[in-house]
């Protein structure tokens, strides 16, 4: 390294250099070393592997996840992200994550522009109709809100593409009744619409601020096969104390949490008898279900469900829940943590294969 560049970066004027005492003493001087990010410097990403290799819909090769969500975002400019801090503070800013996002749902709805429009520049809440999959579906959802999220999981990293094995039998035997536990506004509801148009759906769903967007979600659509239930699915009938108001994480409220309303309780094991294909999300309460000694009698061909670490009586989720599907005569297909405190496992009979 020459001198010059030494008193560059050593902040040293033009004129103080020449004098000879500072130059022979800069020479003498161990050269600059290079800035190097810290090792320590904490980062909201880490690296993971998919959790399902063998699923091509989610065989994206290495891919992020956010630490505050657990959402997959891409490893392309890692690197750059890395060495160069500013980019990837650039990069997190909110609105670069909006454009970002933005970017990657283009190609899923009918509307691009009116979607992405919504997204960058409308106020948040609005509630808007849009056509997916080809026009096959049509969803509602409040923009700029956790709704958003739910669609992007749905539709653009496509959470509920089955395994192979289980979409080749459900390619072949299509469902005819599909229960939805945990309806929220209706995204799954719409995704099982158009991937088996001729099944019927049932959505239960409890939280006085979603039901309005499902109803219109259920409407734009224009199907007869389609019925909500407004409660919340449990064990058994009744009322619960209710957490609500939270968009896709209202759940029923645990011992000292905040209790918005008492809402009312469907016994769901009623509507298990009756379904081909469950698909449970509901923020915890999963565990009523799955560990009651009736769901071991569990009738429908497949189930797909998310479990929490929130409201589970033992220390390991994941295992806890494997187990229950296992008692309950399934095959379980599953995968590490999607976030810090939930993952997803499908669970099949055998003799649906």
């Amino acid at each position: 390294m020459t001198p010059t560049t030494q008193r560059r970066r050593r902040g040293i004027s033009k004129a103080a250099e020449r004098s000879p005492k500072l130059r022979s003493e800069m020479r003498r001087m161990p050269p600059s070393r290079p800035f190097r990010l810290p090792l320590d410097r904490p980062r909201r990403m880490e690296a993971t592997m998919p959790a399902v290799a063998e699923n091509p819909a989610r065989d994206l090769g290495y891919t992020r996840r956010d630490v505050d969500t657990g959402k997959p975002e891409a490893v392309r400019g890692a690197r750059l992200r890395k060495h160069v801090p500013c980019v990837d503070d650039a990069i997190r800013s909110r609105y670069a994550q909006l454009v970002i996002k933005a970017i990657r749902r283009w190609p899923v709805p009918g509307d691009r522009a009116r979607f992405a429009a919504a997204e960058l520049f409308g106020p948040r809440g609005r509630v808007l109709v849009h056509e997916v999959l080809d026009g096959r579906a049509r969803v509602a959802l409040r923009h700029r809100t956790r709704d958003v999220g739910i669609f992007d999981e749905i539709f653009v990293w496509h959470t509920y593409e089955p395994p192979p094995m289980i979409a080749a039998v459900l390619n072949e035997r299509p469902p005819r009744r599909v229960l939805d536990l945990g309806g929220n506004v209706g995204l799954f509801g719409a995704y099982a619409l158009a991937r088996w148009p001729s099944a019927t759906i049932t959505s239960v769903e409890p939280d006085a601020a979603n039901l309005p967007v499902l109803e219109r979600c259920v409407a734009a659509n224009a199907t007869s096969q389609w019925t909500v239930i407004a409660a919340c699915a449990a064990s058994q009938r009744g009322t619960v104390p209710f957490s609500g108001g939270k968009f896709a994480d209202s759940t029923i409220a645990l011992d000292g949490e905040a209790v918005t309303a008492q809402v009312a309780a469907v016994d769901a094991f009623g509507l298990l008898s009756n379904a081909d294909f469950v698909k449970i999300d509901i923020e915890g309460g999963e565990w009523d279900l799955i560990l009651d000694s009736r769901f071991k009698d569990a009738r429908p061909d497949v189930i797909v469900m998310e479990w929490h670490e929130r409201g589970c009586p033992t220390d390991d989720a994941f295992t806890t829940a494997s187990d229950a599907l296992r008692r309950a005569g399934y095959h379980v297909a599953g995968e590490a943590p999607l976030g810090d405190n939930y993952g997803m496992l499908w669970g099949w009979k055998p003799t649906a294969i």
